[in-house]
């Protein structure tokens, strides 16, 4: 993906470089991360499709959809092998069954995905549309049950960052300016501090697409009442823990300018766990 500031890495690129890490670091991993590196060797081996000769009308198509503050993407617009889905799909369900506590029924809302391609791809509609906004229907998301979204977001990750690769020049950033991705309309899990100015991006939870937004504005509620704002930073000032009083919600940040080494921002999310049990224990949430 071309780089919004010098040293940031997603996508792909992003994949190769962690698992380069994580095959060196001294064994065993913890838990946690021993699951984030099977998940990632999963996906560096999908098969990922070749939409090169599709890009110039999926970009005339966004920059049509992004004047009326649409996302650029569709689901009819993914390029999608539902039957080489299918199979990475049961192979995240596997390890995720290995390493995540499931609640009631997950494991068997799982299972009836991995019984057919039809089954998935409903399924995968359903999770991509509603929750992408502004079609969000809080209703219907209720019927993907959280494990079921993960496993989802694990599996349509490596397909959705190439189609964020190609979109990400369309996007006029100060023009967009949301708290949804421009490209696929998820919403964002973690944000970044660029190096030349300090300016605020987020970063998509589902594709990995990173747009400019506002330093003093919470990006779930449109909360910008500085009195019900706030972050925490560590005591180097490397991370920020933004929080709002209004929906109670939290989004993790790493300020680029306090980096020497390159970033890589979707390590950094597994990275800043512990952010996550802390912004719990204070009652904030990150899910919507």
């Amino acid at each position: 993906m071309s780089d919004t500031s010098p040293g940031t890495y997603t996508g792909r690129q992003a994949t190769d470089k962690i698992l380069h890490i994580l095959a060196e670091v001294e064994k065993p991993l913890p838990s946690y991360m021993e699951f984030y590196y099977k998940i990632l060797m999963t996906q560096a081996g999908s098969k990922i499709p070749d939409i090169s000769e599709a890009t110039a009308m999926l970009r005339e198509n966004a920059e049509q959809r992004l004047k009326q503050a649409t996302p650029a993407l569709t689901f009819p617009d993914l390029s999608i092998d539902w039957q080489d889905t299918l199979v990475l799909f049961c192979e995240v369900v596997e390890l995720t069954l290995k390493f995540v506590a499931q609640e009631a029924g997950e494991k068997e809302n799982l299972a009836v995905c991995c019984e057919s391609a039809d089954i998935l791809e409903h399924t995968a509609k359903l999770w991509f549309e509603t929750g992408t906004v502004p079609h969000n229907n809080t209703e219907h998301r209720k019927t993907i049950q959280p494990l079921t979204s993960s496993v989802l977001q694990a599996t349509f990750y490596p397909v959705l960052s190439v189609y964020a690769d190609i979109l990400f020049p369309v996007v006029t950033q100060d023009r967009w300016q949301k708290g949804y991705c421009p490209v696929c309309g998820g919403y964002p899990d973690f944000s970044f501090l660029d190096k030349e100015r300090g300016a605020r991006w987020l970063l998509c939870s589902r594709c990995d697409n990173r747009w400019l937004f506002k330093r003093l504005e919470c990006p779930f509620c449109g909360n910008d009442d500085h009195t019900s704002l706030a972050y925490f930073t560590d005591d180097h000032g490397t991370y920020r823990l933004y929080t709002c009083d209004k929906c109670y919600r939290y989004i993790k940040a790493i300020d680029l300018r306090q980096m020497k080494e390159e970033a890589l921002l979707p390590l950094q999310r597994v990275l800043t766990l512990d952010m996550d049990r802390q912004a719990h224990e204070m009652k904030y949430k990150a899910e919507l």
